[in-house]
């Protein structure tokens, strides 16, 4: 059965935009996230919302851009992926 994930929420949004504004680092995953089409794009666009909101430590941030590093080589290939994490 397929689930069907809801949309992140205004005010996960809203912390994400700040949270990129003061660090370029989330916003450029935040890019790569909204132009990658594969159905896990969106859990992890979540998953850096939640995480912008509530930042945690260096090793949850290590993870999380180690899941997105690994969807958008999937996605896109090894050097695109690293192009777009930049």
């Amino acid at each position: 059965m397929l689930q069907r994930l809801d949309s992140p929420q205004p005010e996960c949004l809203a912390a994400l935009q700040a949270a990129s504004e003061a660090d370029p680092e989330l916003a450029a995953w935040a890019a790569a996230l909204g132009e990658c089409r594969h159905p896990k794009a969106q859990r992890l666009l979540l998953r850096l919302a939640e995480y912008a909101q509530h930042p945690g430590s260096a090793e949850q941030r290590a993870q999380l851009r180690a899941d997105i590093h690994q969807l958008l080589t999937l996605s896109f290939g090894k050097a695109e992926a690293q192009r777009r994490l930049q």
